[in-house]
């Protein structure tokens, strides 16, 4: 039931803002974390999606390459000073440069959908269309746009017991990556799609990862090399620290090994994966 609700909230989610982008005919893009531009033909309406982070770049960006007709703004809390004082900042240097973009936060978009017509849902005439169109850096190969189609995107939402244990639990995970990647989509998903809770580390320059570790205590871990790195480096740390000589080193390796896998870890994971590409030859 706790899947079915999260699903339906996204779905209402997604059409209202169908709706609401669709009324001023615009051409939708942007993703989380990232400053994004959305472009059709120069003689057609867009708009660029950029967080609350990277909204002086997406001001820059909207002021020097072409002219979107709005700018929407996720992660836009207003109570938070620092927040407050980039978008009204941002307000003033579009206000400056006489630009008549609309800029507005995703919840004005959000609240403004919902008093619209559910916008129709797009009935594809191929059996297997594309869905998503997604970039990757190249580590095999130039970068390049990759192609899912709509099996491999319905995937994402499905839970697989060889990677994340038993299929009838639900998953707590911690995220970390951007949502520009594929895996970093398919964990916040494939966590909803099983019933269970996606949370997201407070900063994006993972300095605070071990602190949201410990706070969220995650039943499938899914970490890059970068994490299991900042692991080991806290093992290794305490490790020279307490180490009083050769003969307990042994035995002082376990020790810290049960005490990491509590704390930061938190003690009640079911499943680990480390995710990576092979390095480019050269």
């Amino acid at each position: 039931m706790r899947s079915g609700f999260q699903q339906c909230r996204l779905r209402r989610h997604r059409r209202g803002v169908d709706s609401s982008w669709r009324s001023v005919g615009s051409a939708t893009g942007g993703h989380i974390r990232r400053a994004a531009a959305s472009h059709r033909r120069r003689d057609q309406q867009s708009v660029i999606a950029a967080s609350i982070d990277f909204l002086a770049e997406a001001v820059e960006l909207a002021l020097t390459a072409h002219t979107p007709t709005r700018l929407v703004v996720f992660d836009y809390h207003p109570e938070v000073d620092d927040e407050r004082e980039a978008f009204d900042a941002a307000k003033r240097k579009l206000a400056d440069a006489r630009s008549i973009m609309i800029m507005e936060p995703l919840t004005d978009l959000l609240a403004r959908g919902k008093r619209l017509s559910l916008a129709p849902l797009v009935v594809p005439d191929e059996a297997d269309p594309l869905k998503l169109l997604i970039y990757t850096s190249g580590s095999t190969g130039a970068p390049k746009g990759a192609m899912y189609p709509e099996h491999l995107v319905a995937n994402f939402w499905r839970r697989s017991s060889g990677f994340y244990g038993p299929a009838c639990a639900p998953s707590i995970t911690l995220n970390f990556m951007p949502m520009s990647h594929a895996l970093g989509q398919h964990i916040v998903y494939v966590t909803l799609g099983s019933g269970g809770t996606a949370y997201f580390v407070a900063k994006r320059d993972l300095s605070t990862v071990l602190d949201d570790l410990a706070l969220v205590r995650p039943t499938d871990l899914n970490f890059v090399p970068r994490i299991w790195e900042m692991l080991f480096d806290e093992f290794q740390g305490q490790l020279d620290r307490r180490a009083t000589d050769a003969a307990d080193r042994a035995t002082l390796e376990v020790e810290i090994v049960a005490e990491l896998s509590k704390k930061p870890v938190g003690g009640r994971y079911v499943s680990a994966r480390t995710s990576s590409a092979p390095s480019r030859s050269s």
